[in-house]
Parts: structure tokens; sequence; C-alpha cells
């Protein structure tokens, strides 16, 4: 004999499996579920595959963004008049004349901040790569100020060896 709360639940049970929604969302839960995944994996290798032109607009004294060290098969870094209104920008990034532009304010080495416009925002690869270059021509800007040699900047930035 069951206890009257297993057969209660048993009921409940066979009631909702018997349900179009519960075999519904059953079969198509999973494949929600890997769209959800594969989707946004296969439009950031596809964003990456076609190259990412993105505009420089620096208005920093020292033109850091001269020091960016990117792939240039992949990204396609152009510098533009510090004068360039952002809504020539704007309509830019609009029309899909580029991807994007990156705004180097005139206070980046005293700690500002870089600023990104553009459509492809959710790009972590971009973006990771974008604050990459961005660090590094900072550091060297500021190493360069300091009196550094390129061979101490290169002493200095040497990578860490790490095995697995």
């Amino acid at each position: 004999m069951m206890p009257a709360w297993l057969v209660v639940a048993r009921r409940e049970f066979m009631i909702r499996v018997r349900t179009v929604w519960f075999i519904i969302v059953t079969i198509l839960g999973p494949v929600g579920m890997l769209g959800l995944i594969l989707i946004p994996a296969y439009l950031a290798k596809k964003g990456a595959d076609e190259g990412i032109s993105i505009q420089v607009v620096d208005h920093t004294e020292d033109r850091v963004s001269a020091k960016f060290d990117v792939d240039e098969e992949k990204f396609k870094i152009e510098p533009v008049d510090p004068a360039t209104p952002a809504d020539v920008l704007e309509k830019r990034l609009r029309d899909r004349e580029i991807d994007g532009y990156l705004t180097l304010p005139e206070d980046l080495l005293g700690g500002g901040a870089a600023v990104y416009r553009g459509a492809n925002t959710s790009n972590h690869m971009l973006m990771r790569v974008l604050e990459r270059a961005i660090e590094d021509a900072v550091l060297l800007t500021r190493a360069h100020r300091a009196g550094l040699s390129n061979l101490q900047i290169l002493s200095l930035t040497a990578p860490v060896k790490f095995e697995k």
C-alpha cells in the first residue's frame, strides 16, 4: 500500500506529463538552450573572420593610438582627425562604413577613460584586444615620459613563464 502523498504526487505527475505543453517544452527546451549557447559564439566568430574596422579619435598629447599593436588582418585601426564630431562618427557607424569608434581623451595618461562605441560591444574578443592595445600603448607612453629606454621597457614588460 502506497502512502497517500505518493498517490497524489503520482497522479499530479501523470496529469502534467500528458499535457501538450510538457511535451513541447521537453523537446524544444534543449534546442533553445543550444541556440542560446551556439548563436552568440557563431556571431562572434563570424565578426572576427570578416575583420573589424575601427576609427580612433586620439585627443592625447602623445598620440597614444600610434603605439597600438593589433593584428592588422583582423582589425583595421584607422586614426581620424581629433576635431571629428561624434555625430559624424555615429553616422558612419549607422551607415556601416565602420564597425565602431574609439575616443581617447586628453587625460587618458592621467587616468581618463577611453570610450568605445560600436555595434559589436558584446564581442568579448574585440573588447579584450582593444583594452590590451590601450593598456600597452599607455604603458609605453608613460615609460617613455619617465625616461626609460626601449630595452628597459621590454625587460619590465617581459611575459612571465607559466608551465602547466
